[in-house]
């Protein structure tokens, strides 16, 4: 590679560094999400970075263009579900999330980039099946 072609692309990282994507947060909505403690474990260590307002933000969050990624697969993730405003959903939505959870928990959630940075997501067959058996006494008894 020239120089010029090194140059310009480390002018082009800082300049990009000025593009700053915002997550919507609303923290006068922030409410715990009452569980049972062991799920309360599970939800808080694979679910809450990016479906609550308890985000945590490592380092590489702050560098475009990943960051770019990161903020808007979190903001899409709220979106979808934000436990912290579980209160708030009509009985229709959250059966609809309880069944999507316990057909993503295997498959898609937590993804697998976010597993490739973030090991105490990695769930085990048996927190797997925890959270599953959860869901779906929830979905029998329409305590929710």
């Amino acid at each position: 590679m020239s120089k010029t072609v090194l140059i310009f692309a480390f002018i082009y990282f800082l300049v990009i560094q000025a593009i700053h994507v915002e997550v919507p947060v609303d923290l006068s909505k922030k409410k715990e999400y009452v569980v049972p403690e062991h799920i309360d474990k599970i939800l808080k260590d694979a679910c809450y970075d990016c479906h609550s307002y308890d985000t945590k933000w490592p380092w590489y969050s702050y560098m475009a263009p990943v960051s770019w990624i990161i903020r808007y697969d979190v903001s899409h993730a709220l979106r979808w579900l934000n436990y912290q405003r579980w209160d708030e959903y009509s009985d229709k939505k959250k059966e609809k999330v309880l069944r999507t959870t316990i057909r993503l928990i295997d498959s898609g959630m937590p993804t697998p980039i976010y597993l490739m940075m973030h090991d105490e997501a990695k769930l085990t067959k048996e927190q797997k099946q925890q959270v599953k058996d959860w869901a779906n006494e929830l979905l029998r008894t329409k305590e929710y």
